[in-house]
């Protein structure tokens, strides 16, 4: 056997290993750092105090720790899962293994004699072996980036890994199905290696394709005022996101406005690296986009109302009010005859006569969940930074 060969076949086994040792020595790492956040981040909640009572722990914060502190959820799944769980990678992790051996002694060491095909002919079969290597790496490419976005969402499990089998077993077939096709199109188009990697990543793109050309296939049909109501709003629609900051965001599945406006702020904060006061505000102007639409909340910035908390404030002056209820209402608001109908309340939030259009309108958004909790972080935040403000005159 010559050194060339054994060069080759060690790296065949070390390109079939090196992606799942990559992933889990990337999660321990990524554990590790956002645990530590978390310790500070507790640290921060807990010495914040209201009338000297302590304020509960938020459960946006909870859910946060229990993703990686499972030991200290009071609700636990069985202990020896718990313990257990790497067991359950074994089997997966194997088949991945294995076939990414099977395909990379197929690149890697071309004088390789398969009982079922001879690769080693000078005839179509080589064209074949081609096809079924370039889209096999491009669906290995596919499988490092979708496992490294698991990582970076933790959310790693075996089914990550049957995925990515499934994915790369997926492009073979229809690679293969293609070239052996009696329709000269598809089988000439598939030999051309662009051609095949592109299967590769998207196994299901001839499929998709199919079904875009002949619409007649789907089962389902979508009515104009379905497509009517069809907007995209990306995420650079936000203040301060730009487009380095939506590929990063578009890691953790934040594609766009929606995504974000619904999204756990103190989640962002650990599993990102931008600031927890700027997180808040890029889902507090997110969160008014989704309430009122593109359109009013264009109006509304140029009055300088950017978060779905700026609502709220206009309802205490009278101009603001009128201009508010001009864009918010159904019913139209001359200049001038709106009376802002509020009343104060403890802490960000203040109780709203709903017997008021504006104000009903505004207490309907501000009722969405993800507002409330949002709200929730906003007031804890404000507490901590009152309880650092020292008395009246004390810098003067």
């Amino acid at each position: 056997m010559s050194y060339d060969l054994i060069a080759r076949a060690v790296l065949v086994l070390i390109f079939s290993l090196i992606v799942p040792l990559a992933i889990f020595l990337g999660r321990l790492n990524v554990k590790a750092f956002r645990r530590e956040v978390l310790r500070d981040l507790e640290g921060l909640f807990k010495g914040v105090t209201n009338n000297n009572e302590q304020i509960p722990i938020l459960p946006s914060f909870d859910l946060v720790k229990w993703k990686y502190y499972p030991e200290d959820n009071p609700i636990k799944i069985d202990d020896y899962i718990n313990n257990k769980n790497t067991i359950y990678f074994v089997f997966p992790v194997f088949l991945y293994v294995v076939i990414s051996f099977v395909f990379f002694v197929l690149i890697l060491i071309p004088e390789y004699k398969s009982t079922i095909v001879d690769w080693r002919i000078n005839g179509r079969s080589i064209y074949f072996r081609l096809v079924i290597c370039v889209t096999f790496f491009g669906s290995y490419v596919w499988t490092f980036c979708y496992l490294i976005k698991r990582v970076s969402n933790f959310d790693l499990s075996p089914i990550s890994f049957f995925y990515c089998i499934s994915h790369t077993i997926l492009a073979v077939t229809i690679s293969g199905a293609l070239f052996a096709s009696d329709m000269p199109l598809l089988s000439g188009a598939v030999e051309k290696p662009i051609v095949a990697l592109i299967v590769g990543f998207v196994p299901d793109l001839f499929l998709s394709s199919i079904i875009a050309r002949f619409p007649w296939i789907q089962q389902k049909r979508i009515s104009p005022e379905s497509r009517a109501m069809q907007e995209e709003m990306p995420l650079d629609m936000v203040i301060g996101i730009d487009s380095f900051m939506k590929l990063r965001l578009s890691e953790f599945e934040i594609e766009d406005i929606q995504n974000l406006a619904t999204f756990n702020p103190i989640q962002l904060f650990v599993e990102t690296p931008y600031g927890l006061y700027e997180v808040i505000d890029w889902v507090s102007q997110a969160q008014l986009i989704v309430a009122v639409g593109s359109k009013k909340a264009l109006r509304l910035r140029e009055m300088g109302v950017r978060t779905i908390f700026d609502l709220e404030r206009c309802l205490s002056n009278k101009g603001l009010a009128a201009h508010l209820a001009r864009i918010l209402c159904v019913s139209g608001v001359e200049s001038g005859e709106y009376r802002p109908v509020w009343k104060s309340g403890k802490n960000g939030e203040r109780p709203l006569d709903e017997t008021d259009e504006l104000s009903a309108v505004v207490s309907y958004i501000r009722d969405d969940l993800h507002v409330r909790r949002l709200r929730q972080i906003w007031d804890v935040i404000n507490e901590a930074l009152d309880v650092r403000r020292g008395p009246v005159g004390a810098y003067q």
